[in-house]
């Protein structure tokens, strides 16, 4: 597993850049849905989009290397972090087919003038697991990046803001498309 640090190191600054990235689309999108600005940035959409799809090849890639140590070291037992290990990687489960459901529902639908409750709980549902998993990895990945972990409180609370900005902005977006 030579190439693990390596590549823990790279999903870091994956993971980073994808936090920065996936912040600016929600906020753009949620200004869109609050009718504040027009059309989405595909540039910014796309680089999400491929940012998400290599953090979640790396972490597939770690998982299993991770899952055949463990085997092969006999398998200790660490409640606590193993229940964050799990957290993390249902959760990014959760992330991926939410994604794939969300862009699906964006592309192929004219989401923004039919918002039915079935975007509304995609949406929600994706909201809810990225805040799972961006809670739980925060302070590692400021350990990973050498930043200082005394700060990650102020960061979780400037994500969740972040978060509630956009689950609001699909609230708003399904009272607007008038399908209550």
């Amino acid at each position: 597993m030579k190439t693990s640090p390596r590549l823990r190191a790279i999903n870091a600054v994956v993971s980073a850049l994808l936090l920065v990235t996936f912040v600016v689309h929600g906020a753009i999108g949620a200004l869109e849905m609050y009718g504040v600005v027009e059309g989405m940035s595909a540039g910014v959409t796309h680089t999400l989009e491929l940012l998400a799809f290599i953090h979640l090849g790396i972490g597939v890639y770690l998982t299993i290397a991770g899952l055949k140590a463990q085997r092969k070291s006999g398998g200790e037992a660490y409640a606590g972090e193993n229940l964050r290990y799990l957290l993390v990687r249902i959760s990014g489960i959760a992330i991926a087919v939410l994604m794939i459901a969300h862009i699906l529902s964006f592309v192929h639908d004219d989401a923004l003038h039919s918002f039915s409750i079935a975007h509304l709980v995609i949406n929600a549902l994706l909201v809810a697991s990225i805040a799972v998993h961006v809670v739980l990895n925060v302070k590692p990945l400021a350990m990973s990046l050498g930043i200082p972990t005394k700060g990650s409180r102020v960061v979780v609370i400037a994500l969740a803001a972040a978060l509630l900005f956009m689950l609001a902005a699909f609230a708003v977006q399904f009272l607007r498309a008038g399908v209550v």
